[in-house]
């Protein structure tokens, strides 16, 4: 591919972020109203909620299998632990990543930092995903400085 008499190519890494530059560039011509690169397309409220009763309901069966019944205390530690981990090893929970959706920072749609995703997941137990933002991000988001998007399948 070649963009402005340069070559794009080489590793997937250089392909990658050598697009995600294109679409900075492009975006930076476009009016503020566009707030995503174009390979990150913002997942939509259903499938985020979609993901966390997916989410929910494991931990409702670990927490039953592990003895603890339906408490939902113990369902909400066990959330807690699953989706903090999870996020931090995948960027992405269980039901996020069965949903084909993965959370990214929102100023340099790279790696969320542990403590910012610590940080998310505790208020998502606060239910705070319930208010939302202009931009249609949940409050939680908005305070870690994330996004979550659907995975975009870049060839090339």
């Amino acid at each position: 591919m070649v963009v402005d008499g340069e070559n794009i190519g080489g590793s997937r890494k250089k392909r990658l972020t050598d697009l995600l530059r294109l679409c900075f560039t492009i975006r930076a011509q476009q009016p503020p109203a566009r707030l995503y690169p174009c390979p990150m397309v913002k997942a939509g409220a259903g499938r985020r909620f979609l993901a966390l009763m997916i989410d929910w309901l494991m931990c409702l069966l670990i927490s039953g299998l592990a003895g603890f019944g339906s408490r939902s205390i113990s369902t909400l530690v066990i959330f807690f632990i699953e989706v903090s981990i999870l996020t931090t090893l995948q960027q992405a929970s269980a039901g996020q990543r069965i949903l084909k959706m993965r959370l990214v920072d929102f100023t340099n749609y790279g790696v969320v930092p542990a403590r910012k995703i610590f940080l998310r997941t505790f208020l998502i137990c606060l239910v705070l995903p319930a208010v939302f933002t202009r931009d249609g991000r949940g409050l939680h988001d908005w305070i870690a400085n994330s996004v979550v998007v659907r995975n975009s399948k870049l060839t090339a």
